[in-house]
Order: structure tokens, then C-alpha cells, then sequence
């Protein structure tokens, strides 16, 4: 019996050792060292083994592809990239975008076959790098041939998130060190008030009707701005019975047409004394509405969404730029997004040019109407009205470039979804800044990519995007973003600041008036925060 026992322990020992290599994958790293010292022979061995394994305190020394379940009652999957160093543990989840197409896993919205990939092909290269060398990791990402894009992405945004929890930084200080800025600011948010389009269950045919308060002294001043003003439009709706929100957040109001919606936006807007504070204009995604004849031309359905017109509203691209023209002249809109599709983004230019020639001949009353106009949009002196690509926007940074040379659009939408890696993103956003174009960070609530993710909110403090669009505050997982911006404004005031050393719960008014931020609001100057 002493000896059957003695056996017992022994074995349960051996699990325990072997559960132990395992999980700290200690064989499966060692093996790597010494190939790597076989490799480079080095004269002293043991003074670079040591400069490995004191590395190797801050490498990564786990990370695990899973799966996740998606929102909104889909049938689908979502993307979770898990890395773990000595610091902590931290995790990515994308999703909605670019699935395995198996059938047999959840109707062909799955990443299995996704997750195995970074498994085999993934796991054994980054093991054991240090995740603060993400342009090193990220060009590992983009050699590996049979790595979809998501699974780039998703690694690339762990790493991120591990080095800058390896470094100690708020991912926004992080994002600057790393693409050399050290100037932030909080960007400008376009909220949508009124839904309609595909995302909504009504037969207004734009797909969005938006405000952005670029008068705000804070960034939290701003959103509450922006609540009152949804507030009336929440009124507006019950006074209607109209309960439903489309799916970015925005009352699903059943609007004759834009000159309605701005009317009606305009009476709030003044209602809240805020003709000073917030600006406007429509989402439009004309590609929602638009009938393609071939490569090279296209028409408008503009009554697509209201089966009891009949014949059908069909508009060509002039009569779209036409109707634009002259609803500013009646509704001094200061932005349109995706106003045409993507076969006519070369005649964006024209609604700029033609807007530049009407308010260089106003006069009398109408000039205050289109001051902001007059002043340049964002501090922008050339920029008179935004004309913002987002779907007509090819992924990647070469498509700025063409778009910049093309004249389509003076600003971009950008977001996790528009470049394969975080250093690729990085670039995006930098080169369409240094070609002196606007860009606004933007979540993809049409097909959830980043529906989890918080993390483009810091990218558009760290990098300077003056503007972030995110959806309505009927949306929670936009509020979440809305309000993550609100927290990195209040971790850099004094107000906290001063609270780690004193907390002072009973500060006066005039206390109050003089706190100070380190990361400030865009405000007025969206397009050239300096």
C-alpha cells in the first residue's frame, strides 16, 4: 500500500508539473530560445540568454483566438483575440465583417476557420515578442498570406491594448507616442438625431439627420447639448406616436423630405438657444437609394422607401446636386455625408464649388445665417461646407490619396475597419491629415464591426481627428463610446488630478470655473486643432 500511494503522489506531481509547463507555454518558448542562440551562436550564450529571458518578462506569453456571440439577436459570431503578459491579461472582439462563409457554423457567419488560422499561423510567430514593438508585429500580420483581414485587425488591437498596459498609458497617450504626436484634443461629435433609409422603419429616404455642437466649451458640454436637443425630438415623436428608433440611434420620424427634417431640426435647435452652439446636416448614403445601369452611371430612386409612389421619384446626378444647392441656400447645413454613390464621388467637388460661389454674393440678412460659412468650417478658411466620404471611401490609405486628388470629398470617415493593422490606420489618418483633409473617427454600427470596442475613440484623441460619429444616444453601444470620450476628458482635468491628492467634494462655483484640461475640446477649430 505505502508503495501504490507513493506512486499516486508521483503521478499526481507529474500532471501538476506538466499542467504547469502547458500553461505558461514554457517548453514551446525555450524550444524557441535555443534554436534562436543555435542560430546566432553567440560568444557569450548565457549573458544573451539572460538579455532573452529579462525580454521575455515583458513578451507576450499566452494569447488564444475564440469566438463570440453576436448582438441584437443576429445569428453570427464575433472575433476575440485574448493576450497575456506579465502585466495582465487584456482582449480585442471585432466582428460583422468578412465571416469564414461556412455553412455549417451559424449559417456562414462564423470565424472558425478564422480563429484556427491565428492559431497555426499566428501564435508561434508573436509568442514571446515584446508588445510594444507593434510595427514589428504588424508587419508579421501583414505577411501571412492566409490571415483574413479581421484576423489582422483584431490582433493588431490586442497588441495595441497590451502595449500600452505594458508602458502604463492611457491608450490615447499611447497612440501618440506611437505615431509621434503628443498633442490631443477631443473631437467633435456628430450625433444623429432623426433615422431613415435602410436603418429605419419609415419612409424617409435620408439616412440620417445630424447635429454637431462645435460651440461647446467641453466635451461633456457638448454631448449635454446635444441631449436637450434630442429631448425636443423625443417630444416631436410622442406628440406622433412614433416610438421607434432606427438602428444607429435616431428617432425613426416619418419625414416628407430634407426641407422638412431641417425645418423641424432648425425650431429645436433655436427652442434650445443653441443657434450659436450647434451646427447640422444630413447623413444622406446615397448608395441606399441609388439604381445602378452599369459601371459608369446611375440613377436615384428618391422615393424607394414609399412603395405607394407611383411612378417611382427617379432623379439624375445633376438634379441630386441641384436639390443640395438649393436646400442650403434655405438651410445653411454645414455637412453631407455620402450625398452621392459611388459611381459619381468625382462630382462631390461641384456642391463645394457652387456653395463657395453662392456666399461670396450674399448679402443683408442672410449673412449671419451663413457665418460659419464665411469664417471656414473647423478654422478650415478653404473648407465652406464638408462634403465626407465614408461608404464611398475604399479601406486602406492609398484610397485617400485618390480621393484627394479626385476632389471627391474634403473630409473622411475613418475607423478600426479601414486599414488592416493599427500602424496601417495610423498612416491613414496621417496622410489624409497632411493632404489637408478633414477626418472624423467613426464606429460601424451598420454591421457592428466594432460594436465592443472603444478603442477608435482614443485613436481619434491621440491622432487629432477633430470630429467622431458614432450614432444617436438612443443607441447604448454609441453611448458607450460617447461616454468613454467624456472619462479621458475628465481623467485629464485638474478637478481629477487635484482628487488623488485631495478629495475635495465641496468645491464652489467659482473653484469650478477654473478647471483646466490637458486634452481640450475641439470646439471651433475641429479641422486644425493645434
Amino acid at each position: 500500500m505505502p508503495l501504490l500511494n507513493e506512486k499516486k503522489e508521483q503521478a499526481s506531481e507529474r500532471r501538476l508539473v506538466e499542467d504547469y509547463l502547458e500553461n505558461h507555454q514554457i517548453e514551446e518558448i525555450m524550444n524557441t530560445i535555443l534554436n534562436e542562440l543555435v542560430m546566432e551562436r553567440p560568444a557569450d550564450p548565457y549573458l544573451q540568454l539572460s538579455h532573452i529571458l529579462g525580454d521575455m518578462s515583458k513578451a507576450a506569453r499566452k494569447i488564444n483566438a475564440m469566438k463570440a456571440f453576436e448582438v441584437q439577436g443576429n445569428n453570427g459570431m464575433y472575433l476575440c483575440v485574448e493576450i497575456e503578459t506579465t502585466k495582465g491579461k487584456v482582449s480585442a472582439t471585432l466582428g460583422g465583417r468578412d465571416y469564414d462563409d461556412d455553412k455549417e457554423e451559424h449559417n456562414g457567419k462564423g470565424y472558425r476557420k478564422v480563429a484556427l488560422s491565428i492559431m497555426a499561423l499566428v501564435v508561434p510567430k508573436l509568442l514571446g515578442i515584446d508588445p510594444t514593438e507593434q510595427e514589428k508585429i504588424d508587419k508579421i500580420l501583414n505577411e501571412q498570406e492566409g490571415l483574413s483581414m479581421i484576423g489582422k485587425q483584431v490582433i493588431s488591437l490586442a497588441v495595441l491594448k497590451a502595449g500600452a498596459q505594458q508602458k502604463g498609458l492611457e491608450y490615447y497617450e499611447y497612440i501618440g507616442e506611437l505615431a509621434g504626436n503628443n498633442i490631443y484634443c477631443l473631437p467633435v461629435p456628430i450625433i444623429t438625431l432623426i433615422e431613415g433609409g435602410k436603418h429605419a422603419a419609415n419612409k424617409f429616404t435620408t439616412q440620417g439627420v445630424c447635429i454637431a455642437p462645435h460651440g461647446a466649451s467641453t466635451f461633456a458640454d457638448a454631448l449635454e447639448s446635444c441631449a436637450k436637443v434630442y429631448k425636443k425630438v423625443e417630444e416631436y415623436a410622442k406628440l406622433k406616436a412614433t416610438y421607434s428608433h432606427g438602428k444607429w440611434g435616431g428617432y425613426a420620424l416619418d419625414l416628407k423630405d430634407n426641407d422638412t427634417a431641417l425645418t423641424l431640426l432648425r425650431q429645436w435647435i433655436k427652442e434650445c438657444k443653441f443657434e450659436d452652439k450647434v451646427s447640422y446636416g444630413l447623413d444622406i448614403n446615397a448608395n441606399g437609394f441609388s439604381i445602378r445601369k452599369g459601371e459608369s452611371d446611375a440613377n436615384y430612386n428618391i422615393s424607394v422607401f414609399d412603395p405607394s409612389i407611383s411612378p417611382p421619384m427617379i432623379r439624375k446626378v445633376g438634379d441630386m446636386i441641384d436639390s443640395y444647392n438649393e436646400l442650403v441656400m434655405k438651410h445653411p447645413y454645414t455637412f453631407l455625408i455620402d450625398p452621392l454613390c459611388n459611381q459619381h464621388t468625382q462630382q462631390s467637388g461641384r456642391l463645394t464649388e457652387n456653395l463657395k460661389q453662392f456666399v461670396q454674393g450674399v448679402q443683408g440678412d442672410l449673412v449671419e445665417n451663413f457665418k460659419l460659412h464665411f469664417d471656414g468650417l473647423g478654422g478650415d478658411s478653404e473648407c465652406m461646407l464638408q462634403v465626407i466620404g465614408d461608404v464611398c471611401l475604399v479601406n486602406g490609405s492609398e484610397s485617400i490619396e485618390e480621393v484627394s486628388t479626385k476632389k471627391s470629398f474634403n473630409t473622411v470617415c475613418v475607423g478600426l475597419w479601414s486599414a488592416p493593422t493599427m500602424t496601417d490606420l495610423f498612416e491613414c489618418i496621417k496622410k489624409a491629415q497632411g493632404l489637408g483633409m478633414g477626418t472624423v473617427a467613426s464606429s460601424d454600427n451598420v454591421n457592428n464591426f466594432d460594436i465592443y470596442e472603444t478603442m477608435m475613440m482614443h485613436v481619434a484623441v491621440g491622432l487629432k481627428c477633430g470630429q467622431v460619429r458614432c450614432g444617436g444616444l438612443g443607441h447604448g453601444e454609441a453611448l458607450a463610446k460617447y461616454n468613454e470620450l467624456v472619462g479621458i476628458e475628465y481623467r485629464s482635468s485638474t478637478l481629477y488630478q487635484n482628487k488623488e491628492t485631495e478629495d475635495d467634494e465641496d468645491e464652489d462655483e467659482d473653484e469650478k470655473g477654473k478647471i483646466s484640461y490637458n486634452v481640450r475640446y475641439a470646439g471651433i477649430q475641429f479641422r486644425t486643432f493645434e
